[in-house]
Formats: C-alpha cells, structure tokens, sequence
C-alpha cells in the first residue's frame, strides 16, 4: 500500500548551542518525505526527503535571516537539502537509517537512529505510522562554520530530528496537498 507524508502532523526541527551558553531550537517549515515500506522485510524499504531551507525559523526574526544568509545556509545559493536512504539496519528494537544527505553542495553519508512508533487510526478513520529519527550533523563537514562567539565546542553539531506521520492510501485514492507552517489537525 502506498504511504503519503502528512507535514501536518510531521516536524523536522533541529538544535545546537548557542554561544556555547544555551540550546538554540530552529524547525523547518517546508519539507517532503517519500516512504516506500516493505512490510515484509523493513530493511528493504527506502526513505528520501527534501527540505526548503529557506522555511527555517528559529523565532527570532534576526537570527532566522541570519540562518538563511550567506554565511550559514545560504539559501539563494543552496535551495535544498536531501537525503536518500542507501539501507536500513535493525539496531536492537530500532533501526538505523544509512543514506546521503546533501546540504550547502556536500554530500555525505549519514545515520539516523530511528523508531517505529507504531500504526493508528485516526478519527476520520484513516490508517497512519509514525516514526521518529534523529542524526548529528558535523556542520564544517558541509562546509558551514559554527559561530564565531560560540566559545569551547562551539555550535558546530546540530542534532537534526524528525518526526513523520503517514497516512495509508488506497490504490487510485486522491491526494489532498497541504502546505503552509505549522500542525495541523
């Protein structure tokens, strides 16, 4: 059966520190998840996704065009990031996630501990998964430098974290799209 991405009830948010003081949070906006589940054999099923990285926001108005300039993301420059899963490997009750991810023109191999977290039915009596995966991203590695004021370890690594839901379509079955910022429901 084939699986939608539902961006209404799915985040991918990320964190780093922030003048090596604080936790800064940031989410971005803007995002599309393609699931292919082999029910049989989960090793054998694929993720990808593309992310807008102009949608980032990290509330604070400043910081956020901050993020989306030249010396970070450079978004005019860089209009996605990707990632497309090679494999996936059982790990324990979870599984890892091993595939390329793209960002700022570097391609890299990365792993993302991830969790099934189950299928429900919702109150319009549609099917949905959910899971969560989780990565660190080495931000030099893409060619992105951390801040200048972020003092001893710095804001180099940013723990990036998904959180999916899709929704189960019958064969043939309308795809309504959604888009804008924010849940929901």
């Amino acid at each position: 059966m084939p699986w939608e991405f539902d961006p209404g009830h799915s985040i991918v948010e990320f964190s780093a520190k922030h003048m090596g003081i604080a936790i800064l949070k940031g989410r971005f906006f803007k995002s599309e998840v393609i699931v292919h589940i082999d029910d049989d054999d989960i090793t054998q099923s694929t993720l990808e996704a593309t992310i807008d990285p102009a949608s980032v926001n990290v509330f604070h108005e400043r910081a956020t065009e901050l993020f989306k300039s030249e010396a970070h993301l450079d978004v005019a420059r860089y209009p996605e990031i990707t990632f497309k899963s090679r494999r996936i490997e059982p790990r324990g009750d979870n599984y890892a996630i091993i595939g390329d991810l793209s960002l700022h023109g570097v391609t890299r191999e990365v792993a993302w501990d991830a969790t099934y977290n189950g299928e429900a039915n919702d109150h319009f009596g549609r099917t949905k998964r959910g899971f969560s995966a989780y990565t660190t991203v080495n931000l030099p590695d893409y060619g992105i430098s951390g801040s200048s004021r972020a003092g001893e370890g710095g804001d180099e690594h940013v723990r990036v974290e998904l959180q999916v839901e899709l929704i189960k379509r019958e064969e043939g079955e309308a795809v309504a799209r959604r888009g804008g910022p924010g849940p929901r429901h």
